[in-house]
Order: C-alpha cells, then structure tokens, then sequence
C-alpha cells in the first residue's frame, strides 16, 4: 500500500523576494551631529530601535537629529510611533528630529497621517533639484 500525500500547494509557486533586512544604525559627521539611517521596513520589530537610536543620539549631542529615511521601503504605524516618540523626546530638549529623503511612499503616509507638519521634512537632493533650462536656441524649447 503506497501513502498517498495530497499534493504540495507551495509547489511551482513563486515566491517574492524577502524584505530588505532592517537596520537602524547612527552615524556621526564631523561637526558632530547624528545622522540616524534607517533601512527596510519600520514595523512593530523595529520601531523602538529607531526611537532609541534617535532619543540617544539627541541626548549625546544636544542638537537636531536627522533620520535618512532614503532606504526604508515600509512604514506602519509602529514605525510612526517610534518616530512620534522620538520627536516628543526631542521637543523636551528644545531639539529637533529631521527626516531627510522619505521615499514618496513614505512622504505620502506622512502626509496622509496628518505627520507631515509635526517634523521638519527635507526631501532627496534628487528631488530638490530644479529641471533642466531649456534652451531658447533649441527648436523643440520654441514650442
């Protein structure tokens, strides 16, 4: 008598790549101040590592704390929270927390939240930078 096993559900699937591995890790420039950079996905595992990194760097430092958001793909409202924490940590001190280059996903969250006023955004130098002047010699510029 051969068992007979129903058959495997998972099998031929495809299966999406893994999340980016998440990492908080504080950098110091050489004026002194902290530059907090963030990456993979702000969630329930990694939101009170963000907010400590950040509350330990405004208290080592007593200045404005930026976080590089560049690198986060997702952000639920765990990750808000840790942000939020931070920022009311900093507010105490009379400090600041900066996001610097949130991902237009990240930036879009933020505003829809209502959070988008509560830090002091500054967006990617790519998408600080003004178009290209067009030519007035150039045919296609005359319109």
């Amino acid at each position: 008598m051969t068992d007979h096993h129903p058959p495997d559900p998972t099998e031929g699937a495809v299966v999406p790549p893994a999340a980016p591995p998440a990492s908080v890790v504080t950098v110091h420039g050489p004026d002194g101040r902290a530059v907090v950079v963030a990456r993979g996905e702000l969630d329930v595992a990694t939101a009170d590592a963000l907010a400590d990194a950040l509350t330990t760097a405004a208290d080592r430092t007593g200045r404005d704390v930026t976080v590089d958001l560049s690198g986060v793909a997702f952000c639920d409202a765990a990750g808000l929270g840790g942000l939020v924490r931070a920022a009311n940590h900093a507010d105490r001190a009379g400090l600041r927390i900066v996001l610097r280059a949130p991902t237009q996903r990240i930036a879009r969250l933020l505003y829809v939240t209502g959070l988008s006023g509560r830090f002091r955004i500054v967006p990617s130098r790519r998408a600080r930078r003004p178009p290209p002047a067009k030519d007035a010699r150039d045919p296609a510029a005359a319109g």
